[in-house]
C-alpha cells in the first residue's frame, strides 16, 4: 500500500521519487507489499483467508505491534484525543514488527527456493542415478549368476567322481 500511496502523492506533489517505490508485484526485492504477499498476492479467496500483520507475526514468532487490543482503528480516536505520542509509538512498532517479519518471510523464501533447486538438481540428476542402480543390479545378479553356476560344477564334480568309481567297479 504504502509504495503505490507515496508515489501517487509525489506525483500529485510535483515531487520526483529518487527510486521506483512500487517494484516487481510477486517479488520481495527491492520493495514488497507485505500483506499482498501474505495473501498470495490474490489467489486466495479473501473472505475465507486473510492473513493480517498481527497474524503473521504470531505465526513467524515476530514480536506483534498489536497489544491490549490496539490497532490500526484505534489511531483516529487517539488522533482526536491529542494522543500523538502514543500514535507515533505505535507506528514505529508497526515499523518494526514489518521489518522483522519481512527478513523473516525473506529468510523462509530463500530456504525454499534453496530446496527447490536442490530437488531440480536431484530430479536432473534422476535418470542417471536410476541407471547405475540398475547397472548396480545387473552386475550383481551376473555376480550371483556366476557363484550358482560355479557352485554347480563343484557339486557335480563331487557328486561324478564316486559315481564313475561306482561304474567302474561294476565294469570289473
Amino acid at each position: 500500500f504504502d509504495g503505490p500511496f507515496l508515489m501517487i502523492r509525489s506525483a500529485v506533489n510535483g515531487v520526483v521519487p529518487k527510486r521506483d517505490l512500487v517494484g516487481y508485484r510477486y517479488g520481495f526485492h527491492p520493495n514488497c507489499d507485505l500483506r499482498e504477499a501474505l495473501n498470495f498476492f490474490g489467489t486466495t479467496n479473501q473472505r475465507q483467508f486473510k492473513f493480517n500483520l498481527d497474524l503473521a507475526c504470531k505465526l513467524f514468532g515476530v514480536e506483534t505491534s498489536k497489544s491490549e487490543g490496539i490497532d490500526g482503528r484505534s489511531v483516529e480516536t487517539w488522533y482526536r484525543a491529542g494522543r500523538h505520542r502514543e500514535i507515533a509509538d505505535y507506528c514505529l512498532e508497526d515499523v518494526r514488527a514489518t521489518a522483522e517479519l519481512l527478513i523473516d518471510m525473506a529468510k523462509a523464501q530463500a530456504e525454499i527456493k534453496r530446496h527447490i533447486e536442490e530437488y531440480n538438481r536431484l530430479r536432473a540428476n534422476k535418470k542417471a542415478t536410476r541407471n547405475s542402480y540398475l547397472l548396480l543390479l545387473g552386475l550383481i545378479t551376473l555376480f550371483i549368476l556366476f557363484v550358482a553356476t560355479w557352485v554347480a560344477l563343484l557339486l557335480a564334480r563331487l557328486v561324478i567322481i564316486p559315481l564313475s568309481a561306482l561304474v567302474a567297479a561294476s565294469r570289473e
